[in-house]
């Protein structure tokens, strides 16, 4: 189902009854929500709660038992998640989304340099001047305060309070 939203006043990204089981195991039952350009939205609780499975269904990393996930896309349509191809996922993630993992290992390639994990990122939404990216790099890699001298270091020599900082430069560095 394709809707299009009025002139960008509606919604972002809609959960409408959203519900994930394993088995017997209920992970999220019956979530719904409406978020808007330019909220926040905070998603705490207990360990085992059912955070990160609320998360990877919003993101559409997995299919929900029930309910769907709608977002607004560029072009201004909403379409369901659930109705995306495998390119138009990773499209998202590459440009429009920010996800940050629990695991920086998930959320980084660990063998390439810091500078080309968010430079990868850049070149995904068309940078291709390479002191542009690699300036930019830098100044996001300040911004989470990783020493600016460690650019070319793989991510696998960082601690892992850093790799999670530079997660956050990655995801941020297109401004999702």
């Amino acid at each position: 189902m394709v809707e299009v939203s009025e002139a960008n006043d509606g919604p972002l990204l809609v959960a409408d009854g959203l519900s994930k089981n394993y088995g017997r195991l209920v992970a999220c039952h019956d979530v719904s929500f409406s978020l808007y350009s330019g909220e926040v939205l905070a998603i705490v609780g207990e360990s085992g709660s059912g955070k990160s499975t609320l998360l990877q269904l919003l993101s559409a990393q997995l299919t929900p038992t029930s309910g769907r996930v709608r977002y607004r896309m560029r072009d201004a349509v909403t379409r369901d998640l659930g109705t995306l191809g495998e390119a138009e996922r990773r499209f998202l993630f590459r440009t429009d989304w920010g996800y940050v993992y629990q695991d920086p290992a998930h959320g980084l390639r660990m063998t390439v340099s810091a500078g080309a994990n968010v430079g990868e990122r850049l070149m995904a939404v068309g940078w291709n001047h390479y002191g542009r990216i690699r300036q930019t790099a830098t100044s996001w890699l300040d911004r989470v305060e990783i020493d600016a001298a460690r650019i070319d270091d793989e991510p696998r020599t960082y601690s892992g309070g850093m790799r999670q900082r530079l997660q956050i430069a990655r995801n941020l560095s297109t401004f999702p």
